[in-house]
């Protein structure tokens, strides 16, 4: 997949995307970006822990070492997050989804931004109270809760499992079916089917929905 691909897809979301390469510099936003940072492109070529900064309930989660890079090196699939970023407004909670090209190569990771702050700051006060009426401590509290939290009914074929998982590290239709031996009009066919079954708009909605989901 090349940077143009990469950007197209980009593009093509709404949400904030930003392409970094494997030492952390950023190398291409997307306009749903440039609105959340006002930054503005300058960004591009700098360090992306510089930009946002990201910081977790226990901690600092950018830095030039960060588990993305990590994962990017390793080609280790990495599951959706929740971190604090420096926006337009001030510090918000986004969820970020990663994809990454699973290369040692020419490694790459497309980070997807989604705005989560409401969302996020009431699972805080709702664990907070269930740990000060319970006296469980907040880890505690908070698994309780994510256990109590209704799962999203899909059942996806295996095949449809494999394909969205080599979404999730950056392959095209074309490269999904060579991975799999099939044909690229089936494996668009199996993208298509999960998309709906996940009542996904994108494909990137389709991974991130099935990753929330614990499906892949």
């Amino acid at each position: 997949m090349t940077i143009k691909d990469l950007k197209e897809i980009m593009d093509s979301t709404s949400d904030a995307a930003v392409l970094i390469d494997g030492d952390g510099v950023v190398t291409a936003i997307n306009a749903a970006c440039v609105a959340l940072l006002g930054a503005g492109r300058a960004v591009v070529g700098r360090q992306c822990h510089e930009l946002f900064a990201g910081t977790s309930e226990v901690g600092k989660v950018c830095e030039a070492d960060c588990c993305v890079l990590g994962a990017v090196h390793a080609g280790r699939p990495l599951r959706n997050f929740d971190m604090q970023v420096n926006t337009t407004t001030g510090r918000q909670w986004c969820n970020v989804t990663v994809l990454h090209s699973g290369s040692r190569t020419r490694p790459w990771a497309l980070n997807i931004f989604r705005v989560v702050d409401v969302r996020k700051r009431l699972e805080m006060l709702v664990r907070d109270f269930v740990a000060t009426t319970t006296g469980l401590d907040q880890e505690m509290a908070s698994k309780v809760l994510a256990h109590g939290r209704p799962a999203l009914q899909v059942s996806l074929t295996s095949q449809e499992q494999k394909v969205l998982k080599l979404l999730s590290r950056g392959e095209s239709t074309a490269g999904v079916a060579k991975e799999l031996g099939i044909s690229p009009t089936t494996a668009a066919n199996h993208i298509q089917r999960a998309m709906v079954k996940l009542s996904a708009h994108t494909r990137l909605d389709a991974v991130r929905r099935a990753q929330h989901a614990g499906i892949i």
